[in-house]
């Protein structure tokens, strides 16, 4: 007999859902499996982290940051010792860690584009592009030149899907114009969970987590989009690792927003 319906084989819906200590039996189960999935035990934290259990959510943090920086990742080791700082700013193994991440860093790289000579010319649709990730972003102009540079402008007709719940994807996009109907599967029916508007991200968990997408996106009015590929993506934030923080704080706030809902509801 199966220990989880297929409408629980996925942890983010019931961290959606706020079933937190359901979803940590859930990732402990498939951990088993797949002890090395640094995805999952990312979750597992966040787990932790939804149900309270700041001490174990800060130990998963740790060893999943220790793993990524022996690996060689220090930029995804320091962003996850971001999240552990968030949750336990007076822990001293973070903050030592943190601090000698910071200072090797500081002797390899700068951290910032700002110091590159080339300069990149924008178009008048990527100066209205940068000027919006200039409010998600806490980064130099010449950095959010390269990353709004980076990016392709879409149109998304009114009722049009821009994204399916279930499918692969691993882009990331930011409504330019329009607004978009946000829905998820509640026992196989759809059921509209949020609106989006100007300046918002959309597709942020596939593109950071790696996993499938945890929500259906629509159109609700004739809209458009800029959307960056996972593969620009890499090359783009890898000097970046705040940036990688900036939508885990966006994950976490629609998490917590739609929980809130939710209880309303109920």
């Amino acid at each position: 007999m199966a220990l989880f319906s297929k409408k629980d084989e996925d942890p983010l819906i019931l961290m959606q859902k706020g079933e937190f200590k359901k979803a940590i039996k859930l990732i402990e189960y498939k951990l088993k499996k797949n002890p090395l999935d640094f995805n999952l035990k990312i979750k597992l934290g966040e787990c932790y982290e939804g149900n309270k259990e700041i001490e174990k959510a800060t130990e998963t943090y740790l060893e999943v940051a220790n793993e990524y920086i022996k690996s060689g990742d220090k930029n995804r080791g320091f962003a996850i010792l971001k999240k552990a700082l968030k949750i336990s700013p007076e822990n001293i193994e973070v903050k030592e860690k943190l601090k000698n991440l910071e200072e090797k860093q500081s002797e390899e790289d700068s951290f910032s584009f700002d110091i590159e000579v080339e300069e990149i010319k924008l178009t008048e649709e990527q100066e209205k592009l940068k000027t919006l990730l200039k409010e998600i972003f806490p980064i130099g102009e010449n950095a959010l030149n390269k990353i709004a540079s980076a990016f392709e402008l879409k149109e998304i007709k009114e009722g049009e899907t821009l994204i399916k719940e279930g499918e692969e994807g691993n882009s990331l996009y930011i409504l330019l114009e329009g607004e978009m109907k946000v829905f998820s599967k509640d026992f196989g029916e759809l059921k509209e969970i949020g609106l989006l508007k100007r300046g918002e991200v959309i597709g942020e968990v596939s593109f950071l987590k790696g996993v499938k997408r945890t929500a259906t996106v629509i159109a609700k009015s004739n809209s458009r989009v800029a959307e960056l590929s996972g593969l620009k993506a890499k090359e783009i934030f890898s000097p970046y690792p705040q940036l990688l923080e900036t939508l885990d704080n966006i994950i976490e706030k629609r998490v917590f927003d739609l929980i809130s809902r939710l209880k309303e509801e109920k």
